[in-house]
């Protein structure tokens, strides 16, 4: 073994930063995210997991999403189980390579500094516990993404082999992952592409094109099934698109604070802001800089050849970042498929570029400093902000009040009037029969994932046909599923439960007991 391929003490030390970083992460994990609920989209992969190899597979072609996290979760599901907080711990895993690429390949590429602190503001960053626990393909999206933008940068300022075979290898993962890696990963190859042809380096630009040929024949076999997915999500997805500014503020604002008070939103962002904007001004030699009289003359005013090279990586990252967000916030609006935790998966790269910009000019480590002791203070404001209630006391809690009032005894008849309330119930109450009926909103092709009792109530039937009483268990009336008016009601009592969406913290939930009028 040659002595330039062997570990120096940098090299042990971030073995080190690894293994901290990860104790902490599983740490919030276990405390915060294991708990008797889950929000809709981890109910629909926990039903896909339990079933056959054969039927998810053809469940998989109906749903929205690529199919390989759903294969290597059902895979994990067969050695360790498929208890819902077992297969969320799967998440851990996928954390632990995304904190070795900041640590270890993003390192190589922009040096300590800014590696440690990228690898801080992943930490801290809401994110991990908005998204953590959800067990969809965001999460794993968001990390295979975050390795693209690194081992593309590397692979063109590098020129290694490795480095090209690795992003190829991630770049073909990510875009069976999630639809929007997808669409990363083919701008990431058009702009390194580009920039090969503007360097005038024809050898460069002769492997992408042949390592891009080759990563989209590896995706063609999905590529059909893909175009059939997105126009069916045309017609039936929720709708929710964002104007620009709210896109903004979800992948720049949002990984900093969400729930936090007012005063450490202002400070945070103070921080950051000023941080980013002070620490690339002292690369510049200041004295050049004032003769500076063409663009073309800025890149002599650099203080030394590393840091001018140093900011064109890091610039590069964030190049890869904005092009992905830009492209896919035009294609999701006209494709009409937009919803705020898909632009998360382009997040990673924005992270990588704001610690970047804030440690660049860092000579003195003063801003370094203050970052690894404000961010970490603010993580854990912003855990203290949500709502502590006993998740499993209002389980139970839930479970004793329903049971209280059911009088049909062993048979418990749910209501629904989305998919929301029908997969989280399907979970909450896995022997009660589900009602749905024609108003029954869903985006979902098939009711089939879900492995509970189903029953369609036809036009023109009654629900008390099935039964003397029904339950409505949702979080308000926007998705109450009956006129109220036509039927009497009461409300058994609210929970706070994590019920929908993609997030930790509580909400109401509420219970109803619905009867003939």
């Amino acid at each position: 073994m040659s002595t330039q391929n062997k570990p120096n003490k940098e090299t042990y030390i971030f073995g080190g930063l690894w293994l901290l970083f990860m104790a902490a992460a599983s740490a919030f994990f276990f405390i915060f995210q294991t708990y008797h609920a889950a929000d809709y989209d981890s109910t629909y992969q926990y039903f896909l997991c339990r079933h056959s190899w054969k039927d998810m597979y053809d469940l998989l072609l109906q749903d929205y999403s690529p199919p390989l996290y759903a294969i290597a979760l059902k895979a994990y599901s067969v050695v360790f189980g498929t208890d819902l907080n077992v297969l969320r711990s799967a998440n851990l895993i996928l954390t632990a390579y995304l904190f070795f690429v900041t640590l270890f390949p993003l390192r190589r590429l922009t040096g300590a500094k800014c590696s440690l602190l990228s690898s801080v503001l992943i930490l801290c960053s809401q994110y991990n516990y908005y998204f953590g626990h959800v067990i969809r393909p965001a999460y794993p999206g968001y990390i295979l993404t975050t390795a693209v933008f690194v081992y593309a940068a590397l692979s063109f300022f590098d020129r290694k082999t490795k480095d090209l075979v690795t992003f190829s290898i991630v770049a073909i993962l990510s875009m069976y992952t999630h639809n929007v890696s997808l669409i990363s990963a083919f701008c990431v190859y058009a702009i390194l592409c580009i920039a090969s042809f503007l360097i005038k380096n024809k050898e460069m630009l002769k492997k992408y094109f042949i390592s891009g040929i080759i990563v989209a024949v590896l995706y063609t076999p999905w590529l059909f099934v893909t175009i059939k997915q997105l126009n069916t999500a045309n017609n039936n997805f929720w709708n929710l698109k964002m104007k620009v500014a709210e896109t903004m503020d979800f992948v720049y604002s949002y990984p900093f604070y969400f729930r936090s008070n007012v005063i450490v939103n202002l400070l945070i962002s103070l921080f950051v802001l000023m941080a980013c904007l002070i620490s690339p001004i002292l690369i510049f030699d200041r004295k050049k800089l004032k003769k500076v009289q063409t663009f073309t003359e800025l890149d002599k005013v650099f203080k030394s050849d590393e840091l001018r090279e140093r900011l064109k990586k890091i610039g590069l990252i964030g190049f890869f970042q904005v092009v992905s967000l830009l492209v896919f916030y035009v294609f999701s609006y006209k494709l009409n498929i937009q919803t705020p935790r898909y632009f998360y998966v382009l997040t990673g790269g924005a992270l990588i570029f704001i610690a970047g910009l804030m440690s660049i000019g860092d000579k003195k480590h003063i801003i370094t400093a203050v970052a690894l002791i404000v961010m970490p203070v603010n993580m854990v404001s912003n855990y203290m902000y949500f709502d502590k209630t006993n998740n499993e006391s209002e389980i139970t809690r839930l479970y004793a009040d329903i049971s209280a009032h059911n009088e049909n005894g062993d048979t418990l008849y749910l209501y629904h009037g989305d998919e929301t309330s029908l997969g989280v119930d399907s979970y909450l109450f896995p022997e009660a029969v589900q009602m749905i009926d024609r108003n029954t909103y869903t985006v979902l092709l098939t009711y089939d994932v879900f492995t509970s009792d189903i029953r369609y109530i036809d036009d023109g039937k009654n629900p008390f046909d099935m039964s003397d009483e029904v339950f409505v268990i949702t979080y308000g009336q926007f998705f109450f599923p009956m006129d109220p008016s036509a039927y009497t009601y009461e409300e058994i009592g609210v929970y706070k439960i994590p019920y929908v969406g993609t997030e930790t913290g509580n909400i109401d939930v509420h219970a109803y007991r619905v009867t003939p009028a």
